[in-house]
């Protein structure tokens, strides 16, 4: 059974503890708490309360030491199986990190053209990579100028979780945007790491698949699907084009009038989740309320 420190200020970790009936959690009041945001909360809440509504943690809190172990060995799988064993471990110099992922040889990887996609992704990220703390050890040689060098260990694991999804995930493959995606719910989970014995490997498996859950079982997907991807997008963004004529009529003329369509200056809106329009600690108290709104992600996410 997990455990976690007393703290009066616990508003999702008490809905989660294991019961002599087993019986599943109150979703419901999980969601109620979470709409309203957990800035105020302990780091282990927002944790908690993130893989609750992504569906990670089981519906019966008994069952969580069992899922979160059968997390960290399929994960330990991935990585075994994608030759990723020791990723976290290579460091980067400024060069390098500005034009590609990894100075080993080339054939480490199966597929080193993606990895190099995300690494210089990633590059691009820094508006929230700069919340992530420093790595506990930096080389000695360590550029001071070099943020990106100082989150060496934490950029190496973004990469192999985007690596491992894009290497599994046929039908998505890895897409620009994931890397947007996934830094929330990597900060959040290390933020809440306590709860996770301080382990980064244990951390990183459950980031994994709190990833997978949100591009394959919420409605984000349909900004991302390769099949017919701009007739989806269309008619995903008409929605929200029907809530402007109705909720802002004057605006919505206004727009018209200029010929403006939605997908010139809302669809990274909804794509990313609002990840490029706030910094990381506004856009945490957002997708709070986002999570908590499913599987009326996206609608909620065109009110917003």
């Amino acid at each position: 059974m997990f455990t976690f420190r007393n703290h009066p200020d616990y508003q999702i970790l008490p809905l989660l503890q294991p019961n002599l009936d087993e019986k599943p959690f109150d979703m419901e009041r999980v969601k109620t708490i979470c709409a309203g945001g957990l800035s105020k909360c302990p780091l282990e809440d927002r944790a908690f309360a993130w893989l609750a509504l992504l569906g990670v943690f089981p519906s019966v809190p008994n069952k969580w030491n069992e899922t979160l172990e059968t997390m960290r060995q399929n994960y330990a799988t991935f990585v075994s199986d994608y030759k990723l064993e020791n990723w976290h471990k290579i460091l980067f110099t400024r060069k390098q990190h500005l034009r590609e992922a990894v100075s080993s040889p080339a054939d480490q990887l199966d597929n080193q053209q993606l990895m190099n996609e995300i690494h210089m992704d990633l590059v691009r990220s820094y508006r929230n990579l700069q919340y992530f703390s420093e790595d506990p050890i930096l080389p000695d040689d360590l550029d001071p100028e070099d943020t990106l060098a100082s989150k060496c260990e934490t950029i190496r694991r973004i990469e192999r979780m985007l690596y491992i999804f894009g290497q599994f995930n046929l039908t998505l493959k890895y897409m620009q945007g994931f890397n947007e995606l996934i830094l929330p719910l990597f900060y959040v989970m290390i933020q809440g790491k306590d709860a996770f014995s301080g382990d980064m490997d244990i951390v990183e498996a459950v980031t994994f698949h709190s990833f997978q859950n949100l591009l394959t079982n919420t409605d984000v997907k349909e900004f991302y699907s390769v099949y017919d991807n701009a007739q989806i997008i269309q008619n995903k963004l008409a929605d929200f084009d029907s809530l402007i004529q109705t909720k802002l009529p004057s605006i919505h003329a206004k727009l018209g009038k200029l010929r403006i369509q939605p997908i010139m200056y809302s669809y990274r809106w909804f794509n990313l989740l609002f990840a490029q329009e706030y910094q990381m600690p506004n856009l945490l108290f957002v997708w709070d309320s986002l999570l908590a709104h499913q599987p009326q992600l996206i609608e909620y996410a065109f009110f917003i």
